[in-house]
């Protein structure tokens, strides 16, 4: 399995790759085609895309795939290399399991780690900060209502601003075919979060009821602005087949009112319009090509909003901005967590 992103920040996509030991980064030319960097020796796989921190330059996790409780983050050079590497670790044994995950928990625009181990702590996620001296040094442990397992991610479900975390579940005594309800604990404005709460439980089939095989997908499947989640259930006890669930956000939160482009890149201003008043209320939505990270407002070369508000491949702004009366040079910028940029320049009158 491999990774999409701006590794070398020429803003044209890239792959990222791990075979047999060896990280391969194949730049892409923007015509279909590819230039290959040197690989290079990593013990882990399954590379996963974050800005661990908050540099501007894309990173990447790699899972360990002898010692089962490791990992490893690999901090990017924005030139194709990762020449640090910081190991985590999740309890004293190789042997047990955990499951790596990548999210942005805090809403500090820097990527968090967060750990599931479900054979040794069944009702616990790990989550591990990270900052700009790449130490992980601030660590919290989210208790969930049942025995976890699958894996952990992150998205504002309820439109307050504050991600989200989205976990899988299961009843302890059942652990034969693998989580079957998908619970919520929503965050709030001082980190605490709110009683776990189930969001979905799959469906007995013949009387039996069968797992998830894999984590929820945060997704845009109405085209609004609100995160909703793709489910997939086991129709068998080997999982030959599977049947599909979509859940759609009505949560009634202050989300944004500004929808992205339903195109892979691109940005839609809904406001403001070409002349206004001060403060200027801007409303925008952004789509691009990996996961999106923030919406950014520059004003005559100075950014003047910035707002960290991203799922999938998609990010949003609602804010209002001071400007003196005359012709003002807007520029857009919405960003990936690579920092791939998607931008859109206009001209504003202010009265």
């Amino acid at each position: 399995m491999g990774v999409a992103g701006d590794f070398n920040h020429d803003n044209v996509t890239d792959l990222a790759f791990v075979v047999s030991g060896q990280l391969f980064v194949w730049f892409g030319t923007g015509n279909g085609y590819f230039t290959f960097h040197p690989p290079m020796s990593v013990l882990g796989t399954n590379p996963l895309l974050g800005d661990f921190d908050g540099d501007g330059k894309p990173d990447l996790l790699l899972k360990d795939t002898v010692n089962y409780n490791t990992a490893y983050v690999l901090y990017g050079d924005n030139r194709g290399n990762f020449p640090v590497t910081k190991t985590l670790t999740r309890g004293s044994s190789s042997s047990n399991v955990a499951n790596f995950t990548v999210g942005d928990v805090n809403t500090d625009g820097r990527s968090a780690v967060l750990v599931v181990q479900p054979s040794v702590y069944t009702n616990r996620v790990f989550v591990y900060y990270g900052n700009t001296t790449r130490t992980f040094a601030s660590t919290t442990t989210v208790p969930v209502g049942r025995c976890i397992t699958g894996s952990a991610s992150v998205a504002d479900l309820d439109g307050n601003g504050y991600n989200d975390l989205i976990v899988e579940e299961q009843n302890c005594n059942n652990t034969f075919y693998g989580p079957t309800y998908v619970d919520v604990r929503t965050r709030n404005a001082d980190a605490s979060y709110n009683p776990d709460q189930t969001i979905y439980h799959s469906p007995s089939i013949n009387g039996v009821t069968y797992g998830m095989p894999n984590p929820p997908e945060v997704l845009r499947s109405d085209l609004n602005t609100k995160p909703d989640l793709l489910i997939e259930q086991c129709a068998d006890d080997r999982c030959d087949a599977s049947n599909i669930t979509t859940l759609i956000n009505t949560t009634a939160g202050a989300f944004s009112t500004c929808y992205a482009p339903a195109a892979s890149r691109g940005i839609n201003v809904c406001s403001p319009t070409s002349s206004v008043a001060s403060p200027v209320p801007f409303s925008i939505g952004a789509s691009g090509t990996v996961p999106m990270r923030d919406v950014e407002v520059w004003v005559d070369g100075s950014k003047r909003a910035v707002q960290i508000d991203g799922f999938s491949n998609y990010t949003f702004l609602k804010k209002s901005v001071s400007l003196n009366p005359g012709t003002h040079n807007v520029t857009v910028f919405a960003a990936g967590w690579d920092q791939s940029l998607v931008k859109k320049s206009f001209t504003l009158s202010v009265k």
